[in-house]
């Protein structure tokens, strides 16, 4: 008999109980797993590809996760869908997000100051850029900077 096939019967084990003897029921269980996982190390858990918070983006659209529910749906903020797993996303870095500002587009980057940052045009071979004062801002958009400016820094 081969280590998986005992890991396997030590588990199902493990799932009743056995009134008469010494141990706790709850005890026995954690004996009969710490056996089975030595046997048979489980597979660690996989670190989920998405969380809230991060941008994604869908049909040439970015999102932000604002949240998921049963069934692994996806919520996008600003999206009238859900999307369930697979997602069909490509996960966003934060140096890629574009978001706007009045009639200006682009995405953040740090300036030499705490109290202003770039916003940076897409695509533009001449890397042109303004600077933006933090104070200008209202406080959705001001938030939304600053949190795409700490996880590029987290990066």
């Amino acid at each position: 008999m081969n280590a998986k096939k005992i890991a396997e019967r030590l588990r199902r084990l493990a799932k009743y109980e056995i009134p008469s003897q010494p141990f706790t029921s709850r005890e026995l269980k954690g004996i009969i797993t710490d056996i089975a996982d030595e046997l048979d190390p489980p597979e660690p858990e996989p670190k989920p590809a998405f969380k809230a918070g991060d941008w994604v983006e869908y049909k040439g659209n970015q999102y932000r996760i604002s949240a998921f529910g049963g069934g692994g749906m996806m919520f996008l903020e600003k999206a009238i869908f859900a999307l369930t797993p697979p997602y069909p996303v490509r996960k966003l870095d934060p140096s890629e997000v574009v978001i706007r500002i009045g009639c200006l587009s682009g995405t953040v980057t740090y300036a030499i100051s705490d109290d202003c940052f770039l916003l940076a045009k897409v695509n533009d071979p001449q890397h042109r850029a303004c600077c933006i004062d933090m104070s200008m801002l209202d406080t959705p958009t001001r938030e939304m900077v600053e949190s795409l400016l700490m996880a590029q820094e987290e990066k």
